[in-house]
């Protein structure tokens, strides 16, 4: 018999930014069969959104240094959007 464990949305969106947390290691477990993964499709639709949400907010914030960074030179922009 395999332990289920389910998966809420902190843990799926902590583990797809960062591959060397614990949370990660439920996925190595997966895949190894030690471990059943469940989730909904609630909780990816949650991770989904706060992933979208933390890749806007990073870009926003690199954008604001290099802003900072080329103030008075001439830019170029182009756009750019994130999809699924």
């Amino acid at each position: 018999l395999t332990l289920r464990v389910f998966l809420d949305a902190n843990v799926l969106f902590t583990a797809a930014h960062n591959p060397d947390g614990l949370s990660r290691l439920l996925f190595d477990l997966g895949r190894h069969k030690v471990l059943t993964l469940i989730s909904s499709p609630l909780a990816v639709d949650e991770a989904r959104a706060n992933l979208e949400e933390a890749v806007t907010l990073i870009l926003e914030a690199n954008r604001e240094l290099v802003e900072e960074d080329l103030k008075g030179a001439e830019v170029i922009r182009e756009p750019f959007t994130v999809t699924r």
